[in-house]
């Protein structure tokens, strides 16, 4: 397949494809890892900077947690599409459940200490990007195997 050949629709499907599968798959990776965290083992940790959303949207939150004697932190309650989406009720809940200086209980991976949640199980919003993203996937692969198909037609 010679790339210079492919039309506007196969380029703009091209495009697609390469914008939505490796998000797709970080998607469907949180959606395991949420999943798996409700086995996790737990230890005590600290919250260090209490969860503060700027103007931006940008979420400034972390903690602190020990593992056979090694410190990690973390910046994430759980495994989410994005904290910039969620509705102000949820994210007051956050910010009242999590202040700065607080104790909190820590599930990380054993096999990857460094991975860590303190919601485990919890996916908001990732039902609704991996489907939104397979639809894109989706379309993308149709439209562009579609048109590849009409043009040996041709």
């Amino acid at each position: 397949m010679d790339l210079s050949t492919l039309n506007q629709t196969q380029i703009a499907s091209f495009i697609l494809l390469t914008i939505s599968t490796p998000l797709l798959i970080a998607n469907i990776r949180y959606w395991a890892l949420a999943d798996q965290s409700i086995g996790w083992p737990t230890v005590k940790g600290l919250v260090v900077e209490g969860f503060d959303f700027s103007i931006s949207g940008a979420l400034t939150f972390s903690y602190h947690y020990s593992v056979n004697g090694r410190m990690y932190s973390g910046k994430r309650p759980f495994f989410a599409n994005s904290y910039k989406k969620l509705g102000r009720e949820k994210t007051n809940e956050l910010i009242s459940k999590y202040s700065e200086g607080q104790e909190i209980e820590v599930y990380y991976n054993p096999s990857k200490p460094e991975m860590s949640v303190l919601e485990p199980g919890r996916k908001d919003g990732l039902l609704t990007g991996i489907v939104l993203l397979a639809i894109f996937f989706l379309v993308g692969i149709i439209t562009f195997y579609n048109w590849m198909l009409v043009g040996n037609l041709l």
